[in-house]
């Protein structure tokens, strides 16, 4: 009935105003927000009259970056019209040609989620992957494709079986996903880990009962400004929708168990009558030997500064963060630093990754990227229509 009226709105009025309030004492710029979609073709402009890029998500949202002054408020307009073409920035695939994996990129960085082909072949792998980015246009696709040639495989096994090493060696530097080719790499370890950002459940004893690779997988939006996936593991108890915004340095997790063992300790409240139940729970990133003690804490986050492998450093510093609202104390254990918290359905919390090449100078920099978002979280822009 909601989504009638509003299309019957739209179709009545002349006005067609989109209102985003802003309630921090800071500006936001090109910030995500999302409203109902009307029907039909439309440009959004903003109050100077510049038409700004959108997309229409597979639930019917109209999502678009916007820029909203401290304590202000920034009207966007609807108008008929056919909109501009807009520019991918968020977007992603999945990848049979390399073990099923599952990857996606946006402007700031780019993630990769393991899925059948590696649980089959390794039977470690975990967390959540970091490609690093220092271009904002899509790179991921192009990298896959290269690294996963066919033809120069083939070529490389015939150079060698010939002695010409050197040769061989040459083409796999040109086209491993391993090397920076002037727009990032990937030099980031997950192994058996919760890697970037993953979150697991807490058995009974306390310990991660780590999660296994996706089993089922559906592209919900691909681009050009939000690309959202869900994916289904564990026969089917777990489901992760993955949502990455253009211009965000970081995703958002909804995470949903349709049922837990009893491995699990279950924690009950009881409020006005209704018996609510929620299961320990935490997000975390490994830490690595090179650099044990390079993370970061604080209310509501985490973070880390990995310095790659192999050779630790020689490509910059990856950082990967955790947002997660009204957590618990950070803590360092399992060979993570862990953010805890407990799972109630509707349970959403956010990871990310920068680069010192790629935007991000420093840990330093990060941290306050990880206490900005926080707050942005805490605080999300206000949207209504005039």
């Amino acid at each position: 009935m909601k989504k009638l009226l509003l299309l019957l709105f739209f179709a009545v009025s002349c006005s067609r105003v989109i209102v985003v309030e802003n309630p921090l004492d800071m500006d936001r710029a090109a910030e995500m927000v999302a409203c109902p979609a009307p029907a039909g073709n439309y440009r959004l402009v903003d109050a100077q009259g510049r038409e700004v890029p959108y997309q229409i998500t597979h639930d019917g949202q109209l999502v678009f970056q916007a820029s909203v002054p401290a304590l202000g408020k920034a009207e966007y307009r609807l108008e008929r019209g056919t909109p501009a073409p807009v520019d991918t920035v968020a977007v992603g695939s999945m990848r049979p040609d390399r073990r099923d994996d599952i990857i996606w990129e946006n402007d700031r960085s780019g993630w990769r989620m393991y899925g059948p082909g590696t649980h089959l072949a390794l039977q470690k792998t975990f967390g959540y992957d970091v490609f690093t980015k220092s271009v904002p246009y899509p790179v991921m696709k192009d990298r896959f494709d290269k690294d996963h040639d066919p033809a120069a495989w083939e070529q490389m096994a015939a150079w060698r079986e010939q002695g010409l090493d050197a040769r061989a060696d040459s083409l796999l530097n040109a086209i491993s996903f391993h090397v920076d080719h002037g727009d990032g790499m990937d030099v980031y370890t997950v192994g058996a880990s919760l890697g970037c950002g993953t979150a697991a459940l807490l058995d009974s004893t306390g310990r991660l009962d780590f999660p296994w690779c996706w089993e089922r997988y559906q592209i919900l939006d691909n681009g050009p400004l939000r690309f959202r996936v869900k994916v289904v593991m564990d026969g089917g108890q777990e489901t992760r929708i993955i949502t990455s915004d253009a211009g965000s340095w970081f995703n958002t997790v909804e995470l949903e168990y349709a049922a837990l063992s009893s491995a699990y300790s279950v924690i009950s409240s009881e409020a006005a009558g209704v018996v609510e139940k929620s299961i320990p729970i935490a997000a975390g990133i490994v830490l690595h030997d090179s650099h044990p003690d390079a993370y970061v804490s604080g209310p509501g986050y985490i973070g880390y500064a990995d310095l790659g492998d192999p050779n630790p450093g020689a490509n910059g510093e990856i950082y990967c963060g955790v947002v997660m609202p009204g957590a618990g104390e950070a803590r360092v254990e399992q060979g993570h630093i862990l953010l805890p918290s407990t799972w109630e359905p509707g349970f959403t919390y956010w990871f990310g990754s920068g680069w010192s090449k790629g935007g991000v100078p420093s840990l330093e920099a990060w941290n306050q990227l990880l206490e900005k978002e926080v707050m942005l979280r805490e605080h999300p822009l206000k949207v209504s229509f005039k």
